[in-house]
């Protein structure tokens, strides 16, 4: 639903495009995963999400509980020392201008001013080990659940409340002749198995329902260790690259060929004649 409001809201205030392109990973179209006990994470302590402590924070006083935390006693000990060794050494300034081995060598501020200068990216994340070539990602050791429905044959359920949100997003888009491009971002090679059967069928139902609307294929693409930072999650310089390369030669040949000669030359798809979009 997010999806579609931001969408709406930017098109009711800018020209309208002539394609849209949803580019998101295949985890995040599956139900929420949940968070595994304490015991079950290979360390002792967790902290609590960004939203738990904005909500009690900020939120309606009483309305919300307080973050859980692992060992509140020994943290609020830890955090009092920290802020009073903090303003002896030098305070704020200090912190925001030291190197961090965390941020690639930089410091906070150098960070902001490399951000503003990449115009939006991230630098430091080039900087960080690369995995090596023999890693692999066990997802049953994560912090998170595999979501609701998952498989180890078919990893990537599709959520019915996201499928909700995408539908609603491309009749508004169908309705001002505009193409949605939906390009799911690779995942490390061998976390799972290759069989999407689910979100195969997904998209091409959406496909068949919604004559604007292109599902990419391969539907869950593989990139190799040598793609992704050492969190096994985020793309290094060298991932970011191949995969920005990809994106933008699939949104030229579509926006060259139009939705139903796309379709036709990439043999997937039903593609439905005479209505579909074509950009000019």
């Amino acid at each position: 639903m997010d999806t579609f409001w931001r969408l709406q809201t930017y098109l009711e205030h800018h020209p309208a495009p002539r394609l849209v392109v949803l580019c998101l990973a295949p985890t995040e179209i599956g139900p929420p995963r949940a968070r595994r006990e304490l015991s079950q994470v290979k360390s002792a302590r967790s902290s609590p999400s960004v939203r738990e402590r904005f909500l009690w924070s900020y939120g309606k006083k009483g309305a919300y509980p307080p973050p859980l935390q692992a060992e509140p006693l020994r943290d609020n000990i830890r955090l009092g020392l920290m802020t009073t060794l903090g303003r002896f050494s030098g305070g704020e300034q200090y912190y925001l201008n030291k190197p961090s081995l965390d941020l690639g060598g930089l410091s906070y501020n150098g960070l902001k001013e490399e951000i503003e200068n990449h115009r939006g990216y991230s630098p430091h994340m080039e900087k960080k080990p690369p995995l090596p070539p023999t890693a692999r990602r066990d997802l049953s050791i994560g912090k998170y659940l595999p979501a609701e429905g998952a498989t180890a044959r078919d990893p990537y359920p599709v959520s019915p409340a996201f499928d909700d949100s995408i539908r609603l997003a491309a009749r508004m888009l169908a309705a001002k002749n505009i193409p949605l491009l939906i390009r799911l971002t690779p995942v490390l090679q061998g976390a799972n198995a290759e069989h999407f059967d689910r979100i195969q069928a997904w998209l091409d139902q959406l496909e068949s329902d919604y004559p604007n609307v292109v599902g990419d294929r391969p539907e869950v693409m593989q990139y190799g260790p040598e793609c992704f930072m050492d969190d096994r999650d985020h793309f290094n310089l060298s991932g970011s690259e191949k995969f920005t390369d990809l994106l933008a030669s699939r949104v030229t040949r579509l926006l060259s060929l139009g939705v139903d000669r796309y379709r036709a030359h990439s043999g997937v798809g039903q593609a439905v004649s005479g209505i579909g979009s074509t950009a000019e």
